[in-house]
């Protein structure tokens, strides 16, 4: 049966994608403000899982955050579940024989550093009982992407987002494909337009997989376009640089981050959305490239940089780029120099290594466990998750220009080394992703060998 024919179908459509906010589980102020009963409990916890795991957390972090959270009002034998879409509570109270048991559905994500990071502080203060649980409530609705909908959807404050954070991201991305100063403008330009474009299908509940791919294929244009005018040999950096805006770096951080820790589903469907964008990406860019070809159009491919090549505008937009990435996550301004200084560090590291002749694959390994590990000691000292400075930085390694390699030879019908190309890609990100989290497990590790060297 077509779906046109279901009228109860359409009419749940708008709140099963995320377009409409979830009704807010209303429930009377506790009594005794610093002693809930179970139900408001078990409903706060949930809230504070879902404010984790939405905006960026991972499976573990927020499983941990729900039951700090139910503990600390008392809720006693906690048993949390979280998968991406579901979070889940079971738990009682002393004396009570009954089991609590009950869930939250995630319909909307977002990437909000900031919104995180409040939400640290909110279960550090609810494990301190220095917070009531009203007004932790509160506190907690107002982080929840699917609660709280105050974002603005008036067309000059979309085209202004997308212009502030897609459009600077990609022009900076170009330079650090190798472009110079020519490719700043059409690449702000092409990533605007896909943001806004985006912005638009997302609010009319087009699904992710054909708004990426048509985000992808602005950038594709417009290097299409500069090669018609006689300017060919900015037209990689152009497409690399719509590229590196779209790639999804914290999923796969997540989804590396939560296979290793055992939360297996959580893990796979994260893959799993990752893998959807990314062929999106590469079905976007790919139709404008076979066209471009089909007309006689083809694009150069990439020239081999030098160590000079990288102390130019390559370095100065991977500086811009980090920060553009920062900037689009909402890591709080305060952070946006340790980004940097971090994103350039890697990328002098990067090229030295390169130059030192180790393999790619190596290279953005050792980098990125140095950055994580780095940005871990910097959080260290100011008490902040070490996330909101590690996925910024290690974005300028992304695989950008393997990944227009593939899609290039693909696109002349060289399928062989085209998809060599794109298997290399993607064993990129998976490798940078587990150098982001090998920071966190390292200081785990650490932490467990100084507790039991120094106890009894």
């Amino acid at each position: 049966m077509a779906r046109e024919s279901l009228p109860w179908l359409q009419a749940k459509l708008d709140r099963m994608r995320g377009l409409e906010p979830d009704p807010d589980p209303v429930l009377p102020p506790p009594d005794d403000p610093w002693n809930p009963d179970p139900a408001f409990v078990i409903a706060l916890a949930l809230m504070i899982g879902e404010a984790l795991i939405a905006n960026g957390a991972s499976a573990e972090e927020t499983a941990a955050g729900m039951m700090t959270t139910a503990e600390s009002f008392g809720l006693q034998w906690c048993e949390p579940n979280v998968t991406m879409w579901v979070v889940s509570l079971s738990g009682r109270m002393p004396g009570d024989a009954r089991p609590l048991v009950e869930q939250r559905v995630i319909r909307r994500r977002t990437t909000d550093f900031t919104a995180l990071e409040r939400t640290h502080r909110l279960v550090e203060e609810i494990s301190e009982r220095t917070v009531p649980a009203a007004e932790a409530r509160e506190r907690a609705i107002a982080l929840s992407p699917s609660l709280n909908r105050a974002v603005p959807t008036g067309r000059a404050a979309r085209w202004g987002l997308a212009a502030g954070h897609s459009g600077a991201v990609a022009a900076s991305g170009s330079l650090v494909a190798g472009g110079d100063l020519r490719v700043i403008v059409p690449s702000f330009v092409a990533a605007t337009l896909a943001g806004y474009l985006t912005n638009t299908l997302s609010a009319l509940g087009v699904l992710p997989f054909y708004r990426f791919a048509l985000a992808a294929m602005p950038a594709a244009v417009f290097a299409y376009l500069a090669e018609l005018l006689g300017h060919g040999d900015i037209s990689p950096a152009i497409i690399v640089g719509g590229v590196l805006s779209l790639l999804p770096t914290l999923t796969m951080v997540d989804a590396v981050q939560d296979a290793l820790t055992g939360h297996y589903l959580t893990a796979y469907a994260r893959l799993m959305d990752a893998a959807l964008v990314f062929v999106a990406i590469v079905a976007g860019i790919g139709m404008v490239l076979v066209v471009a070809t089909k007309n006689g159009q083809d694009l150069p491919l990439l020239s081999q940089t030098t160590t000079i090549d990288y102390f130019s505008w390559r370095f100065v937009g991977a500086a811009a780029f980090a920060v553009a990435i920062a900037s689009r996550m909402r890591v709080p301004p305060r952070r946006w120099f340790a980004v940097m200084l971090l994103g350039t560090s890697g990328v002098m590291g990067y090229v030295v290594l390169r130059d030192m002749g180790y393999s790619r694959m190596l290279t953005t390994g050792v980098i990125a466990v140095g950055i994580s590990l780095a940005g871990r000691l910097i959080a260290r000292r100011t008490g902040d998750s070490a996330l909101p400075l590690v996925i910024p930085a290690v974005t300028p390694l992304l695989p950008g220009s393997v990944l227009y390699r593939a899609l290039s030879e693909l696109a002349v019908r060289d399928s062989d080394h085209g998809v060599t190309h794109m298997v290399q890609a993607i064993a990129l990100m998976v490798v940078l992703a587990t150098g982001v989290s090998f920071g966190n497990e390292a200081a785990y590790f650490f932490r467990q060998f100084r507790r039991r060297w120094s106890g009894p």
